[in-house]
């Protein structure tokens, strides 16, 4: 086991970055033989462009903390439009309160993979495949059934589609607290969310 400098946390043998914190663990020599630890050595030769595919997922607590601020917003959004009764009472399915708090979840990753909660939590979503920032086309297949969610009715004065709002983002909160390396929506669109420095210093 090795120690990350950063924070730490013990690290397996042989990890290029530390599981914990993102940051990348130096390189270790054997006593015995003197000899570079083989994993980090590869890392370091590799290209920029392929060593961001080795990327951990992004720090637990920034993203617990970007969406928590996402769906403040998101939430804040349809208190405003809530505001004025007659938008609230304008659609029995709550289409017209619900357009703006739907079009930021949906497009919320389409400006350079950040969200503003990633942009203050220090995250980007990273389309895998291409190796570059998630765009328009990324944000709406990993949002779109958070963003579609929330539009069923109101049944009596229990508001099913917040109900249901609520149980995913709690489901996607133990992803993150269980590390899972990708949600339901990562998968569809090939993203990943990951530290922007780490991002930004693999080249």
């Amino acid at each position: 086991m090795t120690t990350c400098p950063t924070c730490n946390k013990a690290q397996p043998e042989g990890t290029t970055f530390c599981g914990e914190c993102g940051a990348r663990m130096p390189a270790v020599v054997s006593l015995s033989t003197g000899e570079t630890n083989a994993a980090t050595v590869k890392a370091l030769e590799q290209p920029a462009s392929l060593r961001r595919e080795e990327l951990p997922l992004a720090n637990v607590g920034r993203r617990i903390i970007a969406g928590a601020i996402d769906v403040t917003v998101a939430v804040s959004l349809l208190w405003v439009v809530y505001r004025y009764p007659i938008l609230g009472r304008a659609a029995t399915w709550a289409i017209v309160p619900y357009l703006l708090p739907c079009l930021y979840i949906l497009f919320k990753d389409a400006v350079r993979g950040q969200s503003l909660g990633k942009l203050i939590a220090g995250l980007i979503t990273v389309h895998m495949g291409e190796m570059k920032p998630a765009g328009f086309a990324d944000s709406i297949i990993r949002n779109w059934f958070l963003a579609i969610i929330i539009v069923p009715p109101r049944i009596a004065i229990i508001n099913l589609g917040l109900f249901l709002f609520a149980f995913l983002a709690f489901l996607i909160f133990l992803q993150i607290m269980f590390k899972q390396k990708h949600r339901m929506g990562d998968r569809w669109a090939q993203t990943q969310v990951v530290n922007r420095e780490l991002w930004t210093a693999a080249g």
